[in-house]
């Protein structure tokens, strides 16, 4: 994630109140999801919280995601709950440039300056296909990838005499 950079930094910006949650597009927040994060955060002390989630590769498989540490391929962004007074850190377009995503990029540079992360072991959030998509994550990346270099060694198709 690097194109959503500037309007999530302008709501940064323009956030109130003492915690800040993300939602992706794609995803789905259990109902329980800011209760369940707010309650393990006061009781944890923790200032950075996620939970599990689950995420949806394929029609028929699903993977969960979230473990300690908070590192990249650990955290889906919108299992996150953090307190506000760290908005100050911004979501930083040059992330790709260290081949990370901008939300772990910015999780890490929390865990840098010491920020205290808590995981919450339940799910609280789901990534489930998209209309029309019959593969998501890394493998479907993976597929776009080997489409795209069979179709550019292919010669090209011959008009018909």
């Amino acid at each position: 994630m690097v194109a959503g950079c500037a309007p999530v930094n302008r709501a940064l910006e323009l956030a109130r109140g003492e915690w800040l949650a993300y939602l992706d597009d794609d995803d789905v927040l259990s109902e329980d999801h800011l209760e369940n994060l707010l309650r393990f955060a006061r009781q944890s002390g923790a200032e950075f919280v996620y939970g599990a989630g689950d995420f949806q590769r394929s029609p028929t498989e699903w993977l969960r995601i979230g473990k300690l540490p908070p590192t990249p391929g650990n955290v889906m962004h919108s299992s996150v709950l953090y307190r506000s007074y760290l908005r100050f850190l911004r979501y930083d377009v040059e992330a790709w440039r260290e081949s990370v995503g901008a939300d772990a990029h910015l999780w890490g540079r929390m865990a840098a300056l010491g920020v205290r992360f808590a995981f919450f072991d339940r799910v609280v959030c789901s990534a489930p296909l998209r209309p029309g998509e019959n593969l998501a994550g890394q493998r479907a990346a993976e597929r776009r990838a080997a489409e795209a270099r069979e179709s550019s060694a292919r010669p090209p198709a011959r008009p018909a005499d």
